[in-house]
């Protein structure tokens, strides 16, 4: 199947090294089973590699060739196709200062004039109740014959004119959910793809759409608790089972390319107990496809396990990066076709929305959300127009157990607290990767 989609492209160096031989680089998209860009229509191509790269070529076939300043290992390229065709090479090549070719990548991608489409209805975030009808509106070009909608990868419904306005209605499901829209022409290949993400809620009197979303979210007794450790916390798992509202434990895998002593034995705990289980792996710089490689071989084929992906600083020289992250995210996706969960703090969240706004898989991917204060005045939309998870008491804003904002038994104050804006059968029901 074809996947039509407009790409960011990042070009990340695997190692560097001080030698004349010239290096392989690895090229990370957003697309599963083809690279296809539109005719005349801009691509950012972000390129990324060892810093003694002082320029990079990038050429379409024979006729087409462009030079980019690259600076400290890293420079854009704003790419706006010039023809169509299929089975194009597009190749990047770096140079140091000597213009001694040092890194060289090439991708096939096909190239075709833009057809146009639009779903106006619903919007990105939208809420939509379970049981009351929504309304789908949009248009497609004469080139498409058949829009498909589908619910979380499954057919939802079908529509074959344009202009359309519909009215449906879901008879079932609750919290996140990925609708897709899949413009076919006559031979059933897809030309467009658009996606939005909605947050289903129950329309029956126990519904908790009245729950506050940004403010003391938690004194909600609707509300579901999550509790995240590594090995450094303890829990007292018979006195942490007397507070019903904890739901669901989220564990440090690893750390780096470091496994989280306790992570097997507290997986079994956990589920023994009853409790929603989730992995995040803390992300450091470098080595992405070993780190990722470690945290699905700690995780195991384990569909259960919420994969989660822990960014935990932007700017920080310790930390896995932007960039890195994307890579990481990719690689998952491509060996588990699941898209994991990121958890951020809120600066991280605010470079993350600026700098991938129009990430394919970072638009679906559910975020937990780091804000460690009884309110969120300000939420950073863009990307994410809600979280998933709200991690709002630590020992960063705790420093006495008893005290904290909310107080888990079987626990202490450097215990981090999450809170879902749902009941438990709401929580599990959204306790998924996309897909």
């Amino acid at each position: 199947m074809r996947i039509i989609n407009t790409l960011a492209i990042s070009i990340i160096t695997m190692f560097i090294c001080a030698c004349e031989t010239v290096s392989e680089l690895t090229v990370s998209l957003n697309v599963k089973d083809s690279t296809i860009f539109y005719l005349n229509e801009r691509v950012d191509l972000n390129i990324f590699a060892a810093e003694y790269v002082e320029t990079a070529v990038v050429s379409l076939g024979e006729e087409y060739e462009w030079e980019v300043e690259v600076n400290a290992g890293s420079g854009v390229f704003e790419f706006t196709p010039p023809i169509v065709g299929s089975n194009l090479t597009l190749k990047i090549e770096g140079y140091d200062s000597d213009m001694d070719l040092r890194h060289m990548a090439s991708y096939q991608i096909e190239i075709i004039r833009d057809i146009k489409v639009t779903v106006s209805r619903p919007v990105s975030g939208e809420t939509i109740t379970v049981g009351e009808e929504f309304s789908v509106t949009g248009m497609f070009e004469q080139a498409v014959k058949t829009m498909e909608i589908l619910q979380d990868g499954r057919l939802f419904a079908s529509i074959k004119s344009s202009p359309f306005d519909e009215s449906f209605i879901f008879d079932s499901g609750r919290g996140n959910s990925q609708l897709s829209f899949l413009f076919k022409d006559e031979q059933g290949d897809i030309l467009r793809e658009l996606n939005r993400s909605v947050f289903l809620i129950n329309g029956d009197d126990d519904s908790s759409s009245d729950i506050p979303l940004f403010n003391r979210t938690w004194e909600d007794p609707q509300t579901a608790i999550v509790i995240d450790a590594y090995e450094g916390n303890g829990i007292d798992w018979d006195e942490m089972k007397t507070d019903p509202r904890v739901v669901g434990v989220i564990h440090r895998s690893g750390d780096g390319l470091r496994v989280d002593s306790k992570y097997a034995a507290r997986r079994k705990t956990a589920r023994e107990y009853g409790y929603l289980w989730g992995a995040y792996h803390l992300g450091r710089p470098g080595n992405v496809e070993r780190q990722a490689d470690l945290f699905l071989k700690t995780v195991g084929d384990d569909p259960e396990t919420l994969l989660i992906l822990d960014i935990e600083s932007t700017s920080s020289s310790s930390m896995m990066n932007i960039e890195e992250s994307v890579e990481f995210v990719n690689y998952i996706y491509k060996k588990t076709g699941r898209i994991p969960v990121i958890y951020a703090n809120h600066s991280a969240t605010v470079d993350l929305t600026n700098r991938l706004a129009n990430n394919a898989l970072f638009q679906r991917a559910p975020l937990w959300y780091a804000r460690f204060r009884s309110d969120i005045p300000v939420f950073p939309t863009g990307l994410w127009d809600r979280y998933f998870l709200w991690q709002f008491s630590s020992e960063i804003n705790c420093s006495r157990t008893g005290t904290c904002l909310y107080n888990v038994p079987g626990t202490s104050f450097d215990m981090d607290i999450n809170v879902f804006a749902g009941n438990e059968s709401e929580l599990r029901r959204s306790w998924f990767n996309p897909q």
